[in-house]
């Protein structure tokens, strides 16, 4: 449930713009089902299909509809603030019978008014104050002031930086009127209080001196191990790709060529040709298994070896791969 601020030009700057066909429509949808709802007793569904109309297209029967199904719904402060509101652009639009109604309907409410006063004594306005009700942000010219809520449990939060958060909870019911202290916040530890970013850096009393390198997340050992063996293992992958490439190539070669007739009747290069395809496929094999081995198991080590305390100097792992003369190659570099 919402506070209600009486502002009655607030909402009036919703008509300002002007409405497409398209929000026209869709806002009558909205009425027509809200309609529906409101005159099957289903207030509380009503309601927002009221809202939605009026975000859509401001029509004044379409505020006098949302405010009796405030009324019928016992949000008594929303309703009182909606015909007061009514009432205004009535008067405005010259449908003096439709202001009176309002009118009439609002004073009617008052009796049944509910208020609520959030006390804020001096002691407590410590700098960057925020007050929050129901997680709406309290504006701080609100403080102190006698406001209409409608029926309901608030549940109000002041916090600020460097101090520890306050938190309680009001229920205020129908013609009732209810405060609310916040006391004076708790001041944290100066260990515990982040450093306010409007008051630049603290000053450093120690005599000056080489400045050593700013810190930066460090992995543990098991992180390192883990990003080694998955490097090695894409790099093994490669590889195994090479070997296999190379395999497939030499066999195609010895039978394309005519060397092979099968595999038991080749000519000494067709010979040559599959044991060198053998030896490749073997090869290929052996890679790519490990490449698997490693890749996964340097996953499960990364991604669960606990952090640990930062460290001064960046360190990694450079695994670089190429072909030479003799076939595919790998080199690893790095800092640990």
């Amino acid at each position: 449930m919402k506070a209600i601020h009486v502002l009655a030009g607030l909402l009036l700057c919703g008509a300002a713009h002007a409405q497409t066909a398209e929000d026209r429509a869709a806002a009558q949808a909205l009425f027509d089902e809200g309609l529906r709802l409101h005159n099957a007793g289903k207030h509380a569904a009503a309601c927002p299909k009221f809202e939605a109309s009026l975000k859509r297209y401001d029509g004044l029967g379409t505020r006098g509809k949302l405010a009796e199904c405030y009324e019928k719904s016992g949000r008594v402060a929303s309703a009182w603030a909606a015909y007061r509101e009514v009432a205004v652009l009535a008067r405005k639009a010259g449908e003096g019978t439709r202001e009176q109604v309002a009118t009439e309907r609002a004073k009617q409410l008052e009796a049944r008014l509910s208020y609520l006063v959030i006390e804020v004594p001096a002691a407590a306005r410590v700098p960057g104050l925020r007050v929050q009700r129901n997680g709406e942000l309290v504006d701080a010219g609100a403080f102190d002031v006698r406001v209409a809520v409608d029926p309901g449990k608030y549940h109000i939060v002041a916090s600020a930086e460097g101090y520890t958060p306050w938190n309680g909870d009001v229920a205020v019911a129908e013609s009732e009127s209810q405060r609310v202290e916040i006391p004076a916040l708790t001041k944290l530890p100066p260990e515990q209080t982040a450093p306010n970013p409007t008051t630049g850096p603290s000053q450093n009393t120690n005599p000056p001196g080489p400045q050593e390198p700013l810190a930066e997340p460090a992995s543990s050992p098991m992180k390192t191990v883990g990003m080694v063996a998955a490097g090695v293992g894409v790099a093994s992958l490669a590889v195994g790709g090479y070997f296999g490439l190379r395999a497939n190539s030499k066999w195609n070669s010895a039978f394309d060529d005519g060397h092979c007739k099968s595999n038991n009747v080749c000519t000494a290069e067709g010979q040559d040709l599959t044991d060198s395809a053998r030896s490749a496929a073997v090869l290929a094999n052996i890679f790519v298994g490990a490449g698997v081995v490693l890749v996964g198991g340097g996953a499960a080590l990364y991604f669960t070896a606990p952090s640990q305390q930062p460290r001064a100097a960046a360190r990694g792992l450079h695994v670089s791969p190429g072909v030479g003369a003799d076939g595919l190659g790998m080199s690893l570099s790095g800092r640990f």
